[in-house]
């Protein structure tokens, strides 16, 4: 039984010998692929220039050829992808190459990418004030009284920058104040939906704002009858 066992892993030891000597010394080169590998944008001067990229950041599909020990050592995270953005000008899309760069520990070649051209959609980056409106909600309890017309906010207007796209349908940002049951002055922090003209929220994930809450007191106070006597 044991001679048995001993030649089974004389064996194993044997042909893994065999693949080493063919991987390391008969084939040595090979060729690996890594897939969604994330883009990243160099001489990035489109803020200054006026402009900003609305599309999703892109990933690319890299196929490498090279010594197999160098191929391991390769991964989605160390292999960076470069886009040149000193070219944009004007807003449109726009067809640029990128450039595959590997770790300098590594000699390996690039044998295909894919895509091989990127298409990034370019608009005017706009910059514009919002009018802040409050929009009440509820009402105080009988015998109090909330003093809807003379509210202190901290700012009446936010600063908002982002695509002409979304820019365009922009109009006001609302604060939601809910009264229901409140019987003190409301004060704190709030937070604003950006609006277009009918009052629907805007898709404002590419959009910057000078301010992300507003501070904002509300006066409720108590009110009480008192006989008249003439």
């Amino acid at each position: 039984m044991k001679t048995k066992i001993l030649r089974i892993a004389l064996s194993v030891l044997i042909s893994f010998s065999l693949w080493l000597y063919v991987v390391t010394v008969v084939t040595p080169e090979a060729e690996e692929t890594y897939y969604d590998i994330p883009v990243s944008y160099q001489n990035d001067v489109l803020e200054e220039r006026g402009l900003m990229i609305v599309s999703n950041t892109p990933t690319v599909t890299v196929k490498a050829k090279g010594n197999r020990t160098d191929l391991n050592e390769l991964n989605a995270n160390n292999i960076t992808v470069l886009v040149d953005l000193a070219s944009i000008q004007t807003p449109g899309t726009q067809m640029l190459q990128p450039k595959v760069i590997y770790p300098g520990n590594v000699a390996v070649e690039t044998v295909s990418q894919n895509p091989n051209v990127l298409q990034l959609k370019v608009e005017n980056r706009i910059k514009k004030p919002v009018p802040i409106r409050l929009e009440f909600q509820g009402s105080v309890p009988e015998g109090f009284i909330a003093d809807k017309d003379n509210p202190v906010m901290d700012t009446t207007v936010v600063e908002v920058a982002g695509p002409q796209s979304s820019m365009d349908l922009i109009d006001h940002a609302i604060i939601q104040v809910d009264l229901s049951d409140k019987t003190e002055s409301i004060v704190g922090a709030f937070q604003y939906v950006l609006c277009d003209a009918d009052g629907e929220p805007v898709d404002a994930e590419m959009i910057t704002t000078n301010v992300e809450e507003v501070n904002l007191s509300v006066k409720i106070q108590a009110i009480k009858e008192v006989p008249l006597t003439v």
